[in-house]
Order: C-alpha cells, then structure tokens, then sequence
C-alpha cells in the first residue's frame, strides 16, 4: 500500500491508533502465521479498536476563559464529563455532568453526522488494518494483490471526499484541533458559597472598622465655693 494513502487515510483516524494497532498486531498474529488461537485474540484487537475509534468520534471539547480544555462524550442531554459535577468547575451552562451552554445548546447533542462520521472512521480503520500485513497473511493470505492495494485507495477517496465537503465539527479526543470549532466557555466569578463567605466576612469587617460607642460621661461636679459666715460685729 502507498504510504501517501496511508498517511491520509490514518489523518482521519484518532491519533495513533492505527500505530498502536500496528505495534501490537504482530504480537498478537504471531507475524502472520495464525492458527485458531492467533485468529481469536486478533479478531478481538480488531474489536477493541473499531470501538474506541467509535467511540472517540462521539467526543468534543470546550475551552475556557482560562485555559482549561474539558473533554467530553456528546450525547442526548449535552456534553457529559464527571468532571463537571465538582464544585471546583465554575462553568455557565453546567447541567450536573451535562455541559450545553454557549450560543448554539444543540451543539453537543448527538446528531446524524456523528453517526456518519463515526461509521466512516471505522470504515477507514478497518481498510487499513484489515488490508495490511500481517493481518492479510493471517486472514487470507490467497488475496490478490491488486485488490490488497486497490481498496484502500477507494476508501480514501471516498472518505476523502466526504470529509472535504463536509468537515466533522468535533475537537474529540485524539483529533487535531482546528480553531474556530472550540467554543470559549466563561467561567462564573463566584459560587453561592463563596459570595455567602464573602459577604459574611464584609459584615464583620464593617463592625470591627465602625468606631465603638464611647461611654456615656459621667457629669461633673461644679466646684463648691467655701464662704465664711458673717459674724455680728
């Protein structure tokens, strides 16, 4: 297979899986010569990482005022992260686990184009893994060579060009990061807590910088002149 394809092809894939997948198909194919065991467990790392390249097409993220980037899975109710229920996540929109803020609340609900999107990243996985060895050598090592170079080259065409057309609009987890898809998230000044604490505190303060009520003075006493009486002369 050209590498030109497979570099295209594996840019549409999370990143490094299909080298992970790569590294460890020897391993598990006994470099191509399989018997019913080596079938198996290969069969099974197809599985694993049909599943994660799925489910990874299913992610999005957000980016906050700060900094911070939150992942997360996008489903019926918003994006999901269990890192959004923590009191330290001070986020505008936040649903419990369920972040669907910002200018567009559909944006993290699941949609059609997830789905088409997640089945042709499978698709492209499974062009790459399944038409390169040793996975032919183990499978169907009779396959032609034409079509063992051909297919690939169909898929990435085709995929090519669906993706060309029609972008994915996720930042998931394992894919690059293009600017305009993240949305920028506010963060919120203050929780109840803190404003509670901080007005308590104000109270106190104001008291303590209030001068304090001098006591009453105590009247005093004029000075008694002392006269002498008169004495008859």
């Amino acid at each position: 297979m050209s590498s030109n394809v497979v570099s295209n092809l594996a840019n549409l894939l999370p990143t490094g899986s299909y080298l992970a997948f790569q590294t460890m198909a020897p391993l598990f194919t006994n470099n191509g010569e399989c018997g019913s065991t080596e079938k198996i467990m290969t069969a099974i790392l197809l599985l694993i990482f049909a599943i994660i390249c799925w489910t990874l097409s299913f992610t999005d993220s957000i980016n906050t005022e700060g900094g911070q980037v939150y992942y997360g899975l996008v489903t019926h109710r918003g994006l999901f992260n269990p890192q959004f229920a923590s009191a330290n996540t001070k986020l505008e929109g936040l649903d419990g686990y369920f972040y669907r803020g910002g200018s567009d609340p559909n944006k993290y609900i699941v949609n059609t184009f997830d789905m088409i999107n997640g089945f042709l990243v499978v698709i492209t996985f499974a062009s790459l893994s399944m038409l390169t060895a040793p996975i032919t050598t183990c499978y169907y090592p009779t396959i032609p060579n034409t079509v063992a170079k051909c297919a690939p080259i169909l898929v990435a065409l085709v995929v090519g060009m669906y993706f060309a057309f029609a972008p994915p609009a996720r930042n998931g987890v394992g894919f690059a990061i293009i600017n305009g898809r993240t949305e920028l998230v506010k963060e919120m000044d203050e929780s109840p807590k803190n404003i509670s604490a901080k007005l308590l505190l104000t109270k106190g303060d104001s008291k303590e910088s209030s001068p304090s009520s001098s006591p009453k003075s105590q009247p005093t006493a004029s000075p008694r002149l002392l006269t002498r009486p008169k004495v008859p002369v």
